[in-house]
């Protein structure tokens, strides 16, 4: 007979690698392709409380990209990912809102949008208002390759070095041509790294891979 779900067995797996105290709140902005899968994974993961940030509705070019049923179609993103976040998690308190323009950020935030600028936005404002061990992660994709590139307070110069504008990346910026495997690894890696670095484990500062010819670049792995 199955045991009944509770609050002590949800988290056996995995509670002696992830400390559940640690996983309180966390932004996100974008809820599309790499989005669609973050919030699932934040959700399962047991964050208590999960902002979100995206205007975009569900059109039809994103069911084969995105984390997105055919019932979502016309609905905006962000309600869809707070229905996927408590779906997998009651107990989750999901906060969303349109777009982000500037807004502080204090806390650990993961930003997964279309274009360049808002990243810029995004990491101007963390880097005003972090808190001391609060994490940025900024998670990027095309349709084979992604990158990862993670933020503490104590080293801000690793951010600046791997960006630039819209307009100098050529074909599609960012994620507007994608694949929906690409996504889910991007995904799980944006994860991966912001839990590596709440929990001070390991973890990279910037890394780019290509699931075309499988080559793997990291740098500055920190403690």
């Amino acid at each position: 007979m199955l045991q009944p779900l509770t609050v002590n067995t949800r988290y056996l797996r995995n509670k002696d690698i992830i400390n559940q105290s640690q996983l309180q709140s966390v932004t996100v902005i974008g809820c599309g392709g790499i989005g669609s899968a973050i919030v699932q994974s934040l959700a399962i993961m047991g964050f208590k409380e999960i902002i979100l940030y995206d205007n975009d509705t569900v059109e039809q070019h994103n069911l084969s990209t995105g984390f997105f049923r055919e019932e979502s179609l016309m609905v905006k993103k962000n309600v869809v990912a707070k229905r996927t976040i408590q779906s997998y998690n009651k107990n989750t308190k999901v906060i969303i809102y349109d777009t982000y323009d500037g807004q502080s950020l204090s806390g650990h935030t993961i930003i997964c949008v279309d274009s360049m600028e808002p990243r810029l936005m995004a990491f101007e404002s963390f880097k005003q208002y972090a808190k001391d061990n609060s994490v940025f992660v900024d998670a990027r994709m095309d349709a084979l390759a992604y990158e990862v590139i993670t933020v503490k307070p104590d080293d801000f110069k690793i951010y600046l070095s791997k960006w630039q504008p819209s307009t100098n990346i050529p074909d599609a910026p960012c994620t507007m041509k994608h694949t929906i495997f690409t996504a889910q690894i991007v995904g799980g890696m944006a994860v991966n790294q912001l839990f590596c670095a709440i929990s001070n484990r390991g973890y990279h500062k910037y890394i780019w891979h290509s699931l075309g010819n499988h080559k793997m670049k990291r740098e500055h792995f920190s403690l």
